[in-house]
């Protein structure tokens, strides 16, 4: 991430703006999530990166850091098991071995709506402006 911020930063022209987002390691989905892909380490070392990223470049600077919600709607838990291997098969074996938790949880953290099942989940930009 340190390598694709820094190429950002040398590509946007002097006075444009660098907005990364990133999903926060909290809320429903990250509670959700967090069994079979616990994500805290990456979180962390990604907003470290951020911080790093400014100081080894100094035409940039932080100009805001902005917290807001999105959400991830599923019709059905094999709607939501079928989205968490899409993106990575090797969660497979961990996914199955939990599946009875992981159905409970669905059900205990989801909220119902029309569409289905409704997890928010709190995100993070950082906007950077180029100097």
């Amino acid at each position: 991430m340190l390598n694709a911020l820094s190429e950002a930063a040398r590509v946007v022209k002097t006075g444009g703006l660098v907005y990364v987002a990133e999903p926060l390691a909290e809320g429903p989905c990250f509670e959700l999530d967090s069994p079979v892909e616990d994500e805290t380490e990456v979180r962390t070392k990604a907003l470290g990166a951020i911080r790093r990223t400014r100081e080894a470049n100094r035409g940039l600077e932080e100009t805001g850091e902005v917290r807001y919600p999105t959400f991830h709607t599923y019709r059905t838990f094999e709607d939501y098991r079928e989205e968490m291997l899409r993106f990575d098969l090797s969660r497979r074996n961990r996914f199955e071995k939990l599946e009875p938790e992981l159905k409970q949880r669905f059900r205990r953290i989801g909220k119902t709506t029309d569409d289905g099942w409704r997890f928010l989940q709190p995100m993070r930009a950082n906007i950077l402006r180029v100097c």
